[in-house]
This record gives C-alpha cells, sequence and structure tokens, in this order.
C-alpha cells in the first residue's frame, strides 16, 4: 500500500516537474510571438494587432546580407569540418600510433573548454600573421585565410569534436567482416569504402554536419573576436540590435526561426512515425517467411 502511495507521489512530481519544465522553455517563446503583432514598439503594454513589424523586417537589406554571410561562414565551416573531421575519426579508430589515446581526448578540449579561450589566441595569431580580420577568420574560427589558400588551424576548432565524436561512434560500431568480404570478393579499398563503409557511417556524418552547421550559424564568440568592420555575421546583427532593448523587429524574427524550427521538428516527427509505422507492417511478414 505505501509503495503504492509513494509511486502515485512520484508520478505527481513528474508532471508537476514536466509542466513547470515546458512553461520556463515555453512561456517566453509565447509572449515573444504575441508581442511581435503589438502595435507598441516597446514590450511594457498591449496596445492592439499589426504586422508592421514583419514588414520592416522583410525591408532590411542589411539583416538579409548578415543572414546570407552566415550562411556562407556555416556552410563552408561545415564542409571542411566534414572533411577534416570524417578522415580524423577514421584514423583515430582505424589505425594504431603513438599519443593515439591522447590526440583523441585532447580533440574534445573544445567541447568543454570556452570560445573564448581560443577566440583570443587566433585573434592574436591574425595580428602577428599580418592578415585581416574579416569573413575567413570567422568561417574557419577557425581558417585563416593567407593569399590563395586556406590553412585550417588543425580543425574547425569548435566544431571538429562533435563530428569526430559522433562519426568515430559509427566507425567503433562498424562491422569490420563486412569490408573485409568486399575486398575479397575484389573490390578495392577505395571501392569498399565508398560502397560499404561510407553508407554506414553516413547517419554519423549528417548528424554531426547538422550540428556543426547549426552551431556555426549560431556563432558569437569567434564573429565577436575575429570579424571585421565590414563583416557583420547574422548573429551579431542580433546581438547589437537588442543591446538598446528587444525591438518589436527582434520579436518577429524570433517569431519567423521558431516557426520554421517547430515546422522542421514536426515534418521530421511526421515522416518518422510514417517510417516506423512502414516498418511495423513489414516486421511480421517476415516472421511468417521466417517460419515458413
Amino acid at each position: 500500500m505505501n509503495r503504492v502511495k509513494k509511486k502515485s507521489i512520484g508520478d505527481k512530481l513528474g508532471v508537476i516537474y514536466a509542466v513547470l519544465l515546458f512553461a520556463f522553455i515555453y512561456i517566453p517563446t509565447v509572449i515573444m510571438v504575441v508581442y511581435s503583432f503589438n502595435q507598441q514598439p516597446s514590450n511594457k503594454w498591449w496596445t492592439g494587432f499589426t504586422t508592421e513589424w514583419y514588414g520592416k523586417l522583410f525591408r532590411d537589406a542589411q539583416l538579409w546580407q548578415s543572414f546570407s554571410l552566415s550562411l556562407k561562414i556555416s556552410l563552408l565551416s561545415t564542409l571542411i569540418v566534414v572533411i577534416i573531421g570524417t578522415l580524423g575519426a577514421m584514423g583515430l579508430t582505424r589505425y594504431r600510433f603513438f599519443g593515439r589515446n591522447a590526440l583523441t581526448y585532447s580533440v574534445y578540449l573544445p567541447m568543454i573548454v570556452p570560445g573564448v579561450v581560443f577566440a583570443v589566441p587566433l585573434m592574436a595569431l591574425l595580428v602577428l600573421m599580418g592578415l585581416k580580420k574579416g569573413f575567413w577568420a570567422v568561417a574557419l574560427g577557425n581558417v585563416i585565410a593567407l593569399r590563395k589558400c586556406l590553412f585550417p588551424l588543425g580543425n574547425v576548432i569548435l566544431m571538429l569534436p562533435y563530428m569526430i565524436l559522433t562519426v568515430r561512434t559509427r566507425f567503433l560500431g562498424l562491422d569490420r567482416s563486412v569490408e573485409e568480404a568486399s575486398m575479397d570478393l575484389g573490390a578495392s579499398g577505395v571501392e569498399t569504402f565508398f560502397r560499404i563503409t561510407l553508407p554506414s557511417i553516413a547517419p554519423g556524418i549528417f548528424t554531426g554536419a547538422l550540428l556543426s552547421f547549426a552551431l556555426t550559424l549560431d556563432d558569437v564568440v569567434m564573429a565577436d573576436f575575429l570579424a571585421g568592420p565590414n563583416c557583420l555575421t547574422f548573429p551579431m546583427k542580433i546581438y547589437n540590435s537588442i543591446r538598446k532593448g528587444v525591438s518589436p523587429e527582434i520579436n518577429a524574427l524570433e517569431t519567423i526561426i521558431s516557426g520554421l524550427i517547430f515546422l522542421g521538428v514536426a515534418v521530421y516527427l511526421l515522416l518518422k512515425g510514417r517510417q516506423d509505422r512502414a516498418a511495423a507492417k513489414i516486421e511480421p511478414f517476415h516472421q511468417t517467411q521466417t517460419e515458413n
């Protein structure tokens, strides 16, 4: 009886905790959405409904230029992270060499060390090498532009650990006997990699790339330290806009971003639900075939 009572109390506390957690996360978002349609320029009180701020937002040329710049930086950074991270994960997993364990642990340091710790030395390095701050410095926060060449500083510092971690996990779970069977049947090492290994680790590459893209697009620290006066990224544009308070245009912008995120999540859940239902229909058929 006491156990049932304790379990009931625990369930109620769990529900209360979940409600408070969701309220803490989503109530500010709901308030932001509501005030994005407010006629009053400040967020102090509600005076009436309007879509004026959305019109101003879409007419803000500087905002869209900063978004375009951040998109280019994110795509370039993600491309370099995918290449270096995949090869790095493969090297750390497949090959044995002196200092491998130390190198593996050191790769994950940017995940636990504040970004400013890396941004300050990079800024000093730019000065010592006589390079200008701007697009390339921010893009690779990472990568420094020297004449017509790009020099990765060992990795795209802040993003590479996430790529290596996700891809390395896929490598560790990969059945090497499948690759060996492929080569026994006459396939070369390159053919085996592209036909067997790469499709097997593709989910890890996609996850790492998506995470790297999102983190780069959202980056403020590297942009603040390494961006020049003519290199205004999207997060820095938003940051500069809210220094004197949250304007209605920012509320409208965040509403659009939140809506796109929720839409993306909804589409993903819908597709995943269809895939799970299709798999559930196929599974009994396979069981029947196995029994026969």
